[in-house]
């Protein structure tokens, strides 16, 4: 616990029925002013760099919790937007519906009830920006808005994405006249971290909250504090849209949990849905993944992790008072808090001793696989006095196969179980991230890069400079410092998740890919099909050191590779000839198309490609009867143009055959062909 000096008071009796209208004016317009002046508050910040993607509303890590429906960027693992994918694939890997805290004190030891606030579940019903609000936050942004701080060139010391939130009890609050008035004069600052840049580092989102008692006058102390970490784990959202969409929007039902008391670790993974025959666990799909031979949809094991609790009344630190899964009706709006006579007071034995809370679970277990569960994690008691804090340190993991394991035709259950040890490899990475004060061996930056077609082989371009060799690593000196060994190009051709393969390993300076007089390296991808999308990542990767300067007791530091996920398009580049104007070569793809196009990118699909065209012409297609069906203008500059079969009035073409006249803009001449679709 943190002593500290007081600052507001602590209202009682008829004061707190009471408002100080100067003070309500005063601070109400200084307030206004620093809200509405800034740039510093914003209703949702997003970390969407790695491979764990999360949203940080105000009051609530993620979204609001909304009886389970996904609504935002909730542990998504790993993070893509699926909006941009193209066409419908399930929605995105999201594994909990809105999580955060509730915390509740008495005025006096064993006395009245001071406050409660449930903000774990609730937090915008008394959480505002507003100078009317009883609670005001008053920051809520990124650290480092422009990724000043990626791959630590700002702050070595820091994380690569920080966010910053402040919300704070309004002392100037108008209390209702009629009615007993709860509330809490604390302050809770929460900055949470990510080191994005890393593949070591990019499972985990290490949350720092201190709460400080922000009261100045008798009584001014909060007595038996509790804190109730509430995180409806729902493990995953993609699997139930595609397995079962009859319940997709009410959460996840199959999910089992389990309490790792080593590591203080409270995670949960998808299990078994016994109200369906067979065994489900991990939600295997038959017919998923790029070559239709299968998919485990939801290989996660997803965690909510205390790296630090501050010492309680009993001088216990780092100690979990109570905990319990809480299981919620699958056919009604629930929470732990639904069925609590006098409601205030009813809520505060809930912090302290989470079984009580609605649809009680004991320790869960026999409402696994069948009914959404809340985790709940009971912290105190602390005695706050004025100007005291406390501090929790969270983090969020996450760990399991890779996406290339879970479309391996040979993976089994087995293999996907065993991913579990790597979400306790990731939650000891935070735990050492934690305790070495925000600092762990880095890798170095990966550069930016640029993608182009080659000519007059066809085949794509990646390239990029030599301008982070320069780049120091922080924690050593000398030569060690400059610790780039080389760069891995990646590439997937299905989803901008994977399944990624290494196309090309280059050394640093390797004479097959680096240009000296330019400072560039290039590689070209000659394994490549006209009209297929690729997606491309590229890494760098260091060469180990023996020991680690800022804890040489930490042992060798083998050799760390910089995140793929940091460093990809989210848009595939389409392989293509350049331009042409040489009207034999232009080419329809596939012709005849049967049922499918054969590309393996979903978006693709129902995709028919005109390639070996003029960069600039319009092409106009009809069908055997004469009827105009599509005009496509082409002015892109490249050979190449995609159509998705829908028409100028947003309908699909019908099987049969179609024409097409194509009008080069640049040499006034035209050409004709034919093609067939068959469904």
């Amino acid at each position: 616990m943190i002593r500290g000096r007081n600052r507001y008071p602590l209202l009682s009796g008829n004061a707190r029925k009471r408002s100080c209208w100067i003070g309500v004016l005063v601070f109400g317009l200084l307030l206004s002013n620093v809200l509405f002046a800034s740039d510093d508050l914003a209703s949702v910040v997003h970390l969407k760099r790695g491979k764990l993607w999360e949203s940080f509303t105000i009051g609530n890590t993620g979204q609001q919790f909304d009886n389970f429906r996904r609504h935002d960027y909730c542990m998504d693992w790993p993070g893509f937007d699926y909006e941009y994918v193209g066409t419908d694939i399930g929605g995105p890997y999201s594994h909990h519906a809105g999580s955060g805290f509730c915390i509740g004190a008495l005025i006096g030891p064993d006395s009245l009830l001071l406050g409660i606030e449930r903000w774990g579940l609730f937090p915008t019903s008394s959480i505002g920006t507003s100078p009317n609000d009883k609670y005001i936050c008053t920051k809520n942004r990124l650290k480092y808005p422009n990724g000043e701080n990626y791959w630590l060139q700002s702050d070595p010391n820091e994380a690569e994405e920080v966010v910053e939130t402040v919300w704070e009890f309004n002392p100037s609050y108008v209390f209702d006249q009629d009615v007993r008035s709860y509330y809490l004069p604390i302050k809770v600052d929460r900055t949470a971290r990510a080191w994005s840049g890393s593949q070591k580092d990019e499972d985990y989102i290490i949350i720092d909250y201190t709460i400080t008692n922000t009261s100045f006058s008798d009584p001014d102390t909060l007595f038996d504090t509790y804190i109730l970490f509430t995180y409806s784990f729902s493990v995953n959202h993609r699997s139930l849209q595609i397995l079962y969409p009859q319940i997709a929007n009410g959460g996840n039902r199959d999910n089992f949990f389990e309490y790792d008391s080593r590591r203080n670790l409270f995670f949960g993974y998808n299990g078994d849905y016994t109200e369906e025959p067979g065994d489900d666990t991990y939600d295997y799909w038959p017919t998923g993944g790029p070559d239709g031979e299968g998919e485990w949809l939801a290989p996660a094991y997803a965690g909510l992790q205390f790296l630090y609790i501050s010492p309680n009344d009993n001088g216990e630190e780092n100690h979990i008072h109570d905990y319990t899964w809480s299981a919620q009706d699958p056919t009604i709006t629930t929470n732990p808090f639904s069925a609590i006579t006098g409601l205030d007071k009813g809520s505060y034995t809930v912090l302290e001793e989470p079984s009580l809370g609605a649809y009680r679970a004991g320790d869960g277990e026999e409402h696994f696989g069948t009914e959404r569960m809340i985790t709940c994690v009971s912290l105190g008691p602390w005695t706050l006095l004025p100007g005291d804090s406390i501090r929790i340190v969270t983090a969020e993991v996450i760990g399991g196969i890779s996406y290339n394991e879970a479309v391996d035709k040979y993976t089994n259950s087995f293999i996907v179980k065993m991913g579990k040890y790597t979400l306790f490899d990731n939650a000891e990475r935070a735990q050492f991230n934690y305790d070495h004060g925000y600092n762990v061996p880095d890798p170095p930056p990966a550069p930016s890069f640029e993608i182009g077609r080659s000519d007059p082989q066809l085949g794509n371009v990646i390239s990029w400079s030599d301008s982070v060799e320069s780049l120091a690593d922080a924690d050593y000196s000398g030569e060690e410092a400059y610790d780039l060994a080389g760069y891995r190009v990646y590439r997937s051709v299905y989803l901008p998740i994977g399944p990624w393969d290494v196309i090309a390993d280059v050394e640093l300076g390797s004479a097959d890919y680096y240009d000296a007089a330019s400072g560039r390296y290039s590689v070209v991808d000659t394994n490549v099909t006209a009209g297929q999308g690729y997606y491309y990542a590229l890494t760098s990767y260091d060469t180990g050191h023996n020991s680690w300067p800022p804890d040489p007791g930490a042992g060798r530091v083998r050799s760390l590779e910089s995140s793929l996920h940091a460093n990809r398009r989210m848009e595939p580049f389409y392989t293509g000839p350049p331009p042409r104007e040489d009207f034999p070569s232009v080419r329809v793809v596939p012709n005849p198309f049967v049922m499918e196009s054969g590309y393996t990118m979903p978006r693709d699909q129902d995709v028919i490609q005109f390639v070996n065209i003029p960069g600039n012409c319009t092409i106009r297609i009809y069908s055997i009867q004469g009827n105009l069906v599509k005009t496509i203008r082409h002015d892109d500059g490249t050979g190449m143009h995609k159509w998705n079969q829908v028409t100028d009035y947003g309908q699909f073409v019908e099987s049969g055959v179609y024409m097409y006249h194509l009008y080069s803009e640049g040499t006034k001449k035209s050409t004709t062909g034919k093609f067939a679709i068959i469904k």
